[in-house]
């Protein structure tokens, strides 16, 4: 090869590498009303508005399509063909539109799934929600798209937090069970998922080990996040996902 070809080539190479520095990365995210923006003040401030932002100060080619929806569970991510559930008192289907197959349908880089407690509140058994997450898990990852799933967060069940509690003074114990698997399920995909899995349990859930958001995080119903609490979700996920 004569030098002024090495030459042209090494040009191109030059030329090129800029743009693909710049490309940046589409990430979809699949969830439920955590990921949607519930429980902010304002939707700039949810975790995954936060992230969007941020990525885009980084590299204005990354680009974010939030598929979530309130109320969501595993089911309704799930791919075409998943029989529905039936809960007993209502049935649970795949939402074309919010699944994993039109999460892939935008060739995406990353996926993140965020579905932290509706599963566990419509009386899903953990083994089935692990085993959906499995699922969506290894067809994404059958098209060599990475993705990152979060844990659990604290639930009240529509008990009043008003530690701390005495013998006088339990938790409900039926609701206290459901709020146990919360830790039982962040635990499970802790373990499973390792470095790929983002931690929204630890330090949002109250300190006496029985399961409530921390008042401090708390967005007034009891049930979702507040401003505070999704600016620790998004650094969290910020600091886990590392950017190429």
């Amino acid at each position: 090869m004569r030098y002024s070809s090495i030459y042209q080539l090494f040009i191109l190479f030059v030329l090129i590498l800029p743009m693909k520095m710049l490309a940046g990365e589409r990430i979809v995210i699949l969830g439920s009303s955590t990921a949607e923006g519930a429980g902010v003040k304002v939707p700039e401030n949810s975790w995954a508005c936060r992230y969007a932002q941020y990525l885009k100060s980084v590299d204005k080619g990354y680009e974010i399509i939030n598929l979530a929806k309130g109320g969501y569970t595993t089911f309704a991510i799930m791919p075409l063909g998943t029989p529905a559930y039936d809960t007993g008192t209502h049935v649970l289907a795949v939402d074309s539109l919010r699944n994993i197959d039109k999460a892939l349908s935008y060739s995406p880089d990353i996926i993140i799934i965020n579905m932290p407690t509706n599963d566990v509140s419509n009386g899903i058994p953990l083994s089935v929600q692990l085993s959906n997450f499995r699922t969506i898990i290894d067809k994404a990852r059958s098209k060599n798209v990475k993705v990152w799933i979060t844990t659990s967060q604290p639930h009240n069940f529509g008990e009043k937090y008003t530690p701390p509690y005495t013998e006088s003074h339990r938790p409900d114990a039926s609701k206290q069970k459901f709020r146990n698997q919360f830790k039982l399920l962040s635990d499970e995909i802790l373990k499973q998922y390792g470095d790929y899995a983002i931690d929204f349990y630890t330090g949002l859930v109250s300190e006496d080990s029985c399961g409530f958001i921390k008042p401090i995080y708390d967005s007034g119903d009891g049930v979702h996040l507040n401003d505070e609490a999704h600016a620790v979700l998004f650094e969290r996920v910020k600091n886990k996902i590392g950017l190429d």
